[in-house]
């Protein structure tokens, strides 16, 4: 919705997932030229209906008060935008919700205000020349593209336009992109796609890079801490630490208790219990990485990687159709949040 929205009316659409209502509105701010907000509400059984397109609802109760959730906020230099978390509201409907008695809904809140990245799971800073970055000189691994490109062929990114094929492309955050294991990088490939994106005076067009989608879940997790040491990246989480822990390696988590005494026993049952509540609910929130999709670049790793070392904070990725259309059932089935957009 344009900024300066203060109420929910009826007719109007809204959504349950909230990377879907982000999504939206960046590329309204992108194609109107101003900024956009994305608003927050409760919502009751009651008060929707359907719309056409998956995903979408339209709104069916009377008009009520909305809180400004964050802003896609539109720079004019760069014909772009980015969202911002609006953390001062959000804080003040957190106190408004913990005054009134909504624990569950002030404490979901609470993790939406707090939560950051964990950093990115594969990071190509190591691999960066520092004696030939800045300085550009042309090495013709990457020249320029001549060939006439179809305006639906472009997505774009900050300073990026990737050429891919519609109806397979995925938009993935820089942050949950990671290379075959033991995949060989050039330093100054690597080097010159960043020269490439850095020196030019408009967007770069480069080649969208293939890749293989998964969607975290707690085996991911469970699979990540058991092999910390083995994969070259950042491990995955759900967020919490003492979840992390009892994941790993749960007979280690308990060892403390002998399981033989009576006591013990009853400690450890009701332990148990609530580590494998916290870890449904954290599963159900989206907490950690749990519910993002990560995607192992399987060609173009020196694009793709010199690219986000270049400041691009997601890039677009071409996926296999199968993989695009579990992704689209799981917008239409779930509320969960998606860091990413399909086209």
């Amino acid at each position: 919705m344009p900024i300066g929205l203060d109420k929910i009316s009826y007719g109007n659409y809204i959504t349950m997932s909230r990377r879907f209502a982000i999504d939206h509105a960046i590329t309204s701010s992108i194609y109107h030229g101003e900024d956009y907000g994305v608003y927050s509400f409760y919502l009751n059984k009651n008060e929707f209906k359907p719309a056409n397109n998956p995903g979408e609802y339209l709104y069916a109760g009377a008009s009520k008060d909305v809180f400004l959730y964050g802003t896609a906020k539109y720079d004019d230099f760069s014909a772009n935008s980015d969202f911002k978390i609006s953390k001062n509201k959000l804080k003040s409907l957190y106190s408004w919700l913990k005054l009134s008695g909504f624990k569950k809904e002030s404490k979901r809140l609470a993790f939406l205000i707090t939560k950051q990245s964990s950093g990115p799971l594969f990071s190509a800073e190591h691999m960066i020349d520092k004696e030939t970055y800045p300085y550009y000189e042309d090495s013709g691994h990457y020249p320029d593209i001549e060939d006439e490109i179809r305006k639906e062929d472009i997505f774009y990114g900050k300073n990026v336009l990737w050429i891919g094929t519609p109806g397979k492309m995925l938009r993935v955050d820089a942050d949950y992109i990671y290379p075959i294991q033991g995949n060989i990088f050039y330093p100054e490939k690597i080097n010159d796609v960043m020269n490439k994106i850095v020196n030019a005076e408009e967007r770069v067009t480069l080649y969208a890079p293939y890749g293989n989608v998964t969607k975290i879940e707690i085996n991911d997790i469970r699979e990540s801490l058991d092999y910390e040491d083995d994969y070259g990246m950042r491990t995955l989480t759900t967020g919490d630490e003492e979840l992390d822990e009892y994941l790993k390696d749960p007979d280690e988590f308990f060892s403390h208790l002998d399981l033989e005494e009576e006591g013990d026993r009853a400690e450890y049952e009701k332990e148990k219990a609530r580590l494998d509540e916290e870890l449904s609910e954290a599963t159900a929130s989206g907490d950690g990485d749990l519910g993002e999709y990560m995607v192992q670049i399987r060609d173009g790793n020196h694009r793709a990687f010199g690219a986000v070392a270049a400041g691009e904070t997601y890039i677009w990725v071409a996926i296999s159709e199968n993989q695009l259309q579990d992704i689209r059932s799981d917008i239409h089935s779930s509320s969960n949040d998606l860091k990413k957009k399909i086209v």
